[in-house]
């Protein structure tokens, strides 16, 4: 996430973000990311994923054909955004996503997409298939 040349990600099996420090991770700006999971499961856990936009650039993330977990307060996606009549987009898609946990994302003026077949579960808690929390 931190090589902004990266604008595509393919997720090739399921995993947790198990990592230990801190909880919010930024990733390096890029206009575009595409993060395609082909089925796959990432329980985020207690992290979240920020981009690192500037308010003069834009940039959209799409996530594709991925279920995810997590129980972060600020969801596993955090966009800021920006002065909506700055002329600049930030914009977050959710194509076939599948997500149980807190909040999906946050995002202050950003624009969100629902696409294809994706369900949203906000729950307190959950049992993912690596651990309940």
């Amino acid at each position: 996430m931190a090589n902004s040349a990266v604008s595509e990600i393919n997720v090739k099996s399921s995993f947790v973000d198990d990592v230990s420090g801190a909880d919010r991770q930024s990733y390096a700006y890029r206009p575009n990311l595409v993060i395609n999971g082909n089925g796959n499961t990432i329980d985020f856990r207690k992290h979240w994923y920020e981009l690192d936009a500037k308010a003069n650039e834009s940039e959209s993330l799409t996530i594709n054909d991925l279920t995810m977990y997590g129980y972060s307060y600020w969801g596993p996606v955090t966009i800021m955004g920006v002065n909506p009549n700055s002329g600049y987009d930030h914009s977050v898609t959710f194509n076939n996503v599948t997500y149980t946990g807190a909040q999906l994302m946050y995002g202050r003026t950003t624009k969100v997409y629902i696409d294809g077949k994706t369900t949203v579960n906000s729950v307190k808690s959950y049992i993912s298939p690596f651990r309940a929390f």
